[in-house]
């Protein structure tokens, strides 16, 4: 059984499922990663619904699931953080929305502005950038290991 890709509101207005979300959703969980969402709804019981109605929630841990009224991103990715104990810096982060993006790399995340969907690409490219954040933040400690340590004397 397929779950839609598309539905309308109680508005009538359409809610579509971006891009190649559940592919991206499946290959990152069969790698054992771990998923969380951070949306501000106004209608947190409708944004549940359509989790699951688009199949989505047997990817997401439910306690990793943040769905707010009125509280910033910062705040969405710090519950985040703490509930599964992954540092920002572990953390890779997608949104539409500018100022979003902006605010998780202020925190430390690898941020990806979406702009037509997620995709396999897209985070390919994010795990991509990464990586090499983290590579860089290893050479910076083991630099800064080795200039703190006194040098031997004769």
């Amino acid at each position: 059984l397929q779950a839609p890709d598309m539905c309308m509101d109680a508005a009538g207005r359409r809610l579509r499922l971006f891009g190649q979300v559940r592919t991206v959703f499946r290959i990152l969980r069969a790698a054992g990663v771990q998923l969380a969402i951070a949306s501000q709804s106004p209608a947190v019981a409708t944004a549940r619904r359509l989790l699951g109605l688009w199949g989505l929630w047997p990817h997401l841990a439910p306690e990793l699931v943040v769905v707010m009224r009125r509280e910033s991103k910062e705040v969405h990715l710090r519950q985040i953080s703490d509930r599964c104990g992954v540092p920002f810096s572990a953390m890779i982060f997608f949104d539409d929305l500018i100022h979003n993006v902006k605010t998780a790399q202020r925190l430390g995340l690898t941020a990806v502005l979406v702009t037509s969907g997620l995709c396999v690409q897209l985070v390919e490219e994010a795990l991509q950038r990464a990586q090499r954040a983290a590579r860089s933040r290893t050479v910076l400690h083991e630099w800064l290991d080795k200039s703190t340590k006194p040098e031997p004397g004769p």
